[in-house]
């Protein structure tokens, strides 16, 4: 590490507890000695599975599944929208340490296909040489699977045996062995070693009992109670009731630590907070002695998930995450969900404001980046907004394409790439590493007011207070009744600054620049975007465009920027790719005005129908 990043690590870690210290120091030493393999579990004989447990199972797709057939067949298997080469006669399952698709590979651990697999060697809906074809490709890659990914084999511990893949492959291993039940395992026509899947599963609950992910804690520790609940209540032997027992005092510790009082899950990620939910309802199959604190918690995330869903049924993208739709159950809170709801909401402890009418539905983030122990989620976003208008989206967030370090991470991540201002070509909150959080902003002067088909809504930050001049940035939005939309931009403090704002248009709309602003149009749809603003400076010499730098995740043939001048701003129409789900690239563009001369500056944005 170079001197000059020790600062950034020291404000990184100094929000850490010191437990997760602690925990993260033993397990990296641990790793070292062990040379990065697993120490072996023994196990005297091998457990008894109860498959009449009564847990909740995924639909199945048959279509997914003869596609995912004809590609393992081929030497392909598609996950998270990308395809990579692996073939279920000589499976590569990457073992050791892996710098590129690093979550395709935890995935591929995962075993969801192994669920998938047998799901439709099974199905009478599917051809007879499909079905067999499933179950031999099954077969194949998890007996391959038990032979190569030994507790003892070296590079194991990197993603096979990460605490994580563990704990999700568990939950996998359990509804695959349910939903086929114990005469298909059992039957003297079947290739799987029913014994031999049994002491893998109690070898790998008891490893992961003993690596909880306390350093990491967040979501991850609570997937690791989970699995340790769903192994204690499968398998029928020794360690079982002290897996239930811990798995079961985590969960109902980190379901109130995990969920605000208005329903958002603590990372402020909603695409982690519908994955939280189904933990919810996981528990609750296997905890019903708990059910009423576990519903009653769902139900109150439940309801910030509705409101935090656009009109196409998928939820807003703020930080990490895809654009998902929450599978909300029926709920056993007395007030039944509005669907889809009216009016607005500030969820004043997530920090975000939700607003749907007839014509609009807007997001508005301003909360803290996530908790301060573990803010890895996060992206430099505070004050961005995502809409939607007339039940198309319209402002969107860059989304996430992958957990892999280099350019495309940190540009999902920065400040630029968000609709909101960046000053100084600084992230807002100092987003760095894959998941890790330095400097963070903080919202101040918070205010949220709601009148009759009227919102109000505006908060300020802290995260440009170090820079010369420590300028601010306050953000306010306001929707009246003539389905306007105004948001206004006051940038204080003194010196000399780059300033850039502008808003990532969802693919379909298109943007060209006019005398004060743009028209936005998508078919029949048009959008006047205007805007004005006063600034301290309107020198030529201090608004000269900069030199354009290149964007890390352009399109491959760029758009030429449309650009014009407007009371000292230089405004322009980019081309940005976003991705609303992992391993998905679109093409979309970006309405941009940019600033470069003294503080202070405000700026005013109105969206109208034209």
């Amino acid at each position: 590490m170079k001197l000059k990043q020790i600062p950034r690590l020291l404000r990184t870690v100094r929000h850490l507890k010191w437990s997760q210290i602690g925990y993260r120091l033993y397990y990296m030493g641990e790793r070292r000695l062990r040379a990065n393999s697993v120490k072996a579990i023994a196990i005297d004989q091998p457990p008894v599975a109860n498959f009449n447990l009564d847990i909740p199972l995924p639909p199945f797709d048959p279509t997914a599944a003869v596609d995912q057939i004809e590609q393992l067949t081929n030497g392909q298997l598609t996950m998270l929208n990308q395809s990579l080469e692996f073939s279920a006669n000589s499976p590569d399952w990457r073992l050791g340490s892996q710098p590129k698709n690093r979550l395709w590979i935890i995935t591929l651990h995962y075993h969801q296909w192994l669920y998938e697999l047998l799901q439709a060697s099974s199905n009478k809906t599917l051809d007879s040489e499909v079905r067999s074809l499933a179950e031999k490709t099954a077969t194949m890659l998890l007996n391959d699977w038990l032979d190569k990914c030994q507790p003892s084999a070296a590079g194991v511990r990197d993603l096979a045996w990460n605490s994580y893949a563990i704990s999700t492959r568990i939950l996998w291993w359990i509804r695959t062995l349910i939903n086929q039940g114990r005469d298909y395992f059992e039957s003297p026509d079947n290739s799987f070693d029913l014994a031999a899947i049994t002491t893998s599963l109690e070898q790998q609950a008891e490893f992961l009992f003993n690596h909880l992910e306390w350093d990491l804690a967040a979501n991850h520790l609570m997937k690791n109670a989970v699995a340790l609940c769903w192994a204690g209540s499968f398998l029928e032997c020794p360690n079982a009731k002290k897996w239930l027992k811990t798995g079961t005092k985590i969960a109902l510790e980190q379901a109130i630590e995990q969920v605000h009082d208005d329903g958002g899950h603590f990372e402020h990620s909603p695409m982690y907070h519908v994955e939280f939910m189904g933990d919810l309802d996981d528990l609750r199959s296997v905890l019903p002695q708990h059910s009423a604190q576990l519903s009653e918690t769902y139900d109150r995330m439940s309801r910030f998930a509705n409101w935090l869903c656009h009109p196409d049924g998928k939820t807003a993208q703020f930080n990490d995450g895809k654009q998902i739709a929450p599978s909300i159950k029926a709920s056993s809170s007395s007030s039944p969900l509005s669907m889809p709801p009216r009016g607005g909401r500030w969820f004043k402890e997530t920090g975000v404001v939700a607003w749907h009418d007839a014509t609009w539905s807007l997001f508005f983030d301003i909360g803290h980046v996530g908790p301060n122990y573990q803010p890895g989620h996060a992206h430099a976003d505070t004050l961005s907004i995502e809409a939607s208008y007339q039940g198309e989206r319209l402002f969107v967030d860059p989304g996430c394409f992958h957990y892999d370090l280099g350019e495309i991470r940190q540009s999902d991540r920065s400040t630029a790439t968000h609709n909101t201002v960046c000053i100084d070509e600084e992230d807002s909150s100092e987003v760095w590493h894959i998941f890790r959080v330095g400097r963070r902003a903080s919202p101040c002067d918070v205010k949220v007011e709601f009148a009759e088909d009227q919102l109000t809504a505006s908060g300020s930050h802290d995260g440009y207070d170090h820079l010369p001049g420590r300028p601010r940035h306050l953000r306010t939005i306001q929707l009246s009744n003539d389905d306007t939309l105004t948001i206004h931009d006051e940038i204080s403090g003194n010196g000399t600054h780059n300033i850039c704002g502008g808003y990532l248009l969802a693919p379909g709309w298109h943007a060209e620049v006019t005398g004060q602003g743009w028209l936005v149009s998508r078919g029949e749809r048009q959008l006047q975007v205007t805007l004005s603003s006063s600034c301290c400076s309107n020198k030529p010499e201090a608004n000269k465009p900069d030199v354009d730098k290149p964007d890390v995740d352009k399109p491959d043939v760029d758009k030429p920027s449309e650009r014009s001048k407007v009371q000292g701003l230089r405004l322009s129409v980019e081309s940005q790719r976003i991705h609303p789900d992992y391993g998905v690239r679109q093409d979309a563009l970006r309405i941009q005005w940019q600033y470069q001369g003294a503080a202070p500056l405000t700026v005013n944005v109105t969206v109208a129908p034209s």
